[in-house]
């Protein structure tokens, strides 16, 4: 929360899940769930952004989540992986929001 504060990005967050609030660290599918809670939202009507590939893509998509985006920010990209065509794969927010906005 105080990250989000310090670059002025906190006003975009409705709500913000930490592990320790829901005694659970990623992958534990139950930081998934609650974040889906808080929302009010199916989990696979939920967007997940992550920067860790095997805490996040695999373990949201197994919580439901509908298509994580990996912020591959080291340009990295994990192989032979049957997972691959239900993550996108961004390398910052820019290229990101760049790729959101070509899918509107």
């Amino acid at each position: 929360e105080e990250i989000l504060k310090g670059f002025g990005l906190s006003c975009f967050f409705e709500f913000v899940i930490l592990a320790k609030d829901v005694l659970s660290e990623k992958p534990d599918r139950k930081i998934f769930e609650a974040a889906a809670s808080a929302a009010g939202a199916a989990p696979e009507d939920i967007l997940h952004i992550g920067d860790d590939y095997e805490k996040d893509c695999p373990r949201s998509l197994n919580a439901g989540f509908h298509s994580p985006i990996f912020l591959n920010r080291f340009k990295r990209k994990p192989e032979h992986d049957p997972r691959l065509g239900y993550i996108h794969f961004a390398e910052d927010l820019r290229d990101f929001t760049l790729q959101i906005g070509a899918r509107s």
